[in-house]
């Protein structure tokens, strides 16, 4: 049989700037071996299509090397990188995400162009990447060689602070209720705490879920770190190397809480003391009015104490994660759906203190450990914890954590489709 995989991604395939992008080119890198063990392509002839949103070749926010290496897997797995016209100019990953009506023709472009290709294959898997591509079935005529799985990587009813936009759960509801009257499609649920959102504000029916969490590929090029990248990048971010390091990284959005930790060290400047706050807070895809916030806020605190990287760099959380100067690492997040950076952080770092905010994604990520500190979404919370990291002494952490690969928690939820 002929199997056709269409991924479908606003980020991940010609670009990676978001944690959605991670996952995608996560799965992307691993997919050879996901089609070895999975019962669902093993023994059947498979090929790989991968499809964006057009970018502009010469904006900032657009990865040759991603591009080229999702082409090269494509080709390498029979298949081709297919660029698909959206209201975007291409601009920026900004503009590619867009809003509603770039979500609705993003959708229509995506089912029209599978509905071109789809000829030749017996069987179609689609994997729709978040809430730009739910709309994918909706626009796509059902039958029975084409199963479509929308994997939402954010929702409406959590990812917005003090407001509800309902255009964009309208829409999302849409979606689902397409999925909901196909007899095949599924919705993939990247981790538990997701899973109980789709169930109970969503109203999804449990035999039309199915578990794709988000997870790492820790074969992937961006965990390989030569010694002259290593010395390439204390140059070029001129890291103190007699201080120790607390790291903080995470898109500069009001979601990630950014702002919530500079105000705390504002309002408690001896918790930095002797050590170095390093900001990897890539500006991609943030607000003006953030951006001049955060501005605001790193004025006050002393130049000297800090390093704010606004431009993600691939390589670079690795290298801090595996440098013995990092002594704690901040996660603040208000809201989250099973977040990739603290997923890095607890399986490639074994000796660094960890603190985070206490929501259900990081609950579940960061279990009982003497070097996971939780905190609530307020000053003192988040001074209390800093100060314990200060007290206490963490030896390496031993104790091996059971993870499976992306690859893996592919194969576990794809043996639902079989």
């Amino acid at each position: 049989m002929k199997i056709g995989i269409f991924v479908v991604a606003h980020d991940g395939l010609q670009s990676i700037l978001t944690g959605v992008g991670v996952v995608v080119n996560s799965f992307i890198e691993s997919f050879s071996i996901l089609k070895k063990r999975s019962c669902l392509f093993r023994g059947h002839d498979v090929e790989l299509n991968c499809m964006a949103p057009y970018i502009q070749k010469n904006s900032i926010d657009y990865h040759k090397d991603i591009r080229d290496k999702t082409e090269k897997i494509c080709k390498k797995n029979n298949g081709r990188f297919i660029e698909i016209q959206t209201l975007s100019d291409g601009s920026s990953q900004k503009s590619v995400w867009g809003n509603v009506k770039q979500w609705e023709v993003a959708s229509l472009n995506a089912a029209n162009a599978i509905r071109l290709l789809k000829k030749g294959y017996d069987k179609i898997y689609i994997f729709g990447h978040d809430t730009i591509f739910c709309l994918i079935r909706y626009y796509l005529q059902e039958d029975n060689d084409n199963i479509f799985i929308w994997i939402p990587h954010s929702l409406g009813k959590i990812f917005y602070i003090n407001k509800i936009d309902s255009k964009r759960i309208n829409l999302e509801i849409k979606g689902i209720n397409s999925i909901l009257n196909s007899r095949l499609d599924k919705i993939g649920y990247i981790g538990e705490y997701f899973k109980k959102v789709l169930l109970k504000s969503y109203n999804v029916q449990k035999h039309k879920l199915i578990p794709l969490e988000s997870g790492l590929y820790l074969n992937s090029e961006r965990f390989i770190l030569t010694k002259e990248e290593e010395k390439e990048l204390k140059t070029k971010y001129n890291f103190p190397m007699n201080k120790r390091w607390i790291f903080y990284w995470g898109r500069c959005t009001r979601q990630k809480g950014l702002d919530f930790i500079l105000r705390t060290f504002i309002r408690f400047p001896k918790l930095l003391g002797n050590k170095h706050l390093i900001l990897l807070i890539p500006n991609e895809t943030s607000s003006k009015g953030y951006m001049r916030e955060i501005d605001k806020l790193l004025k006050k605190l002393p130049r000297s104490s800090f390093i704010s990287i606004f431009s993600f760099d691939k390589k670079l959380p690795y290298f801090i994660l595996k440098n013995k100067n990092l002594d704690t690492i901040i996660f603040a997040s208000r809201f989250e759906g099973n977040p990739i950076a603290p997923l890095e952080a607890r399986i490639l770092n074994k000796r660094a203190k960890i603190v985070f905010s206490n929501i259900p994604s990081l609950n579940q990520i960061f279990t009982k450990n003497k070097r996971f500190l939780r905190f609530d979404l307020n000053y003192n919370s988040l001074k209390k914890a800093l100060e314990q990291t200060s007290e206490q002494k963490v030896n390496k952490d031993n104790k091996k954590i059971k993870t499976k690969e992306i690859w893996e928690n592919y194969v576990v939820g794809l043996k639902e489709l079989d």
